[in-house]
């Protein structure tokens, strides 16, 4: 069970991305099946909900709920080794790749 507001709002995107109702805090984001194009969607869903410092390397870094909520908070004494350049770019890059993969969806 989350044990942070900002832990349950992980959980939320993760519930949502993944379609798992309660992952766990510990639980591997890649063990639950997700892959690139659902990081992408976790990405892009945090970034929306004001994690501007938060670069999708840092989804690989800290694939759990519980350590990617230490890292957003401060407390793992890690820092996002992406300058703010990088994210904006792979921002951009990643709802490229999102919409390029949602119109395919549509037409097939």
């Amino acid at each position: 069970m989350p044990t942070s507001a900002l832990e349950k709002e992980i959980q939320q995107v993760w519930a949502n991305v993944l379609g798992v109702v309660a992952p766990g805090i510990h639980d591997n984001f890649f063990d639950l099946g997700g892959h690139s194009l659902s990081l992408a969607r976790v990405y892009l869903q945090l970034r929306a909900k004001g994690h501007q410092q938060l670069a999708i390397v840092d989804l690989f870094r800290f694939p759990s709920i519980h350590a990617l909520a230490r890292f957003l908070s401060g407390k793992s004494g890690e820092q996002s080794t992406t300058s703010r350049a990088q994210v904006e770019k792979q921002t951009r890059e990643g709802r490229a790749r999102l919409a390029n993969l949602q119109r395919k969806r549509q037409n097939a």
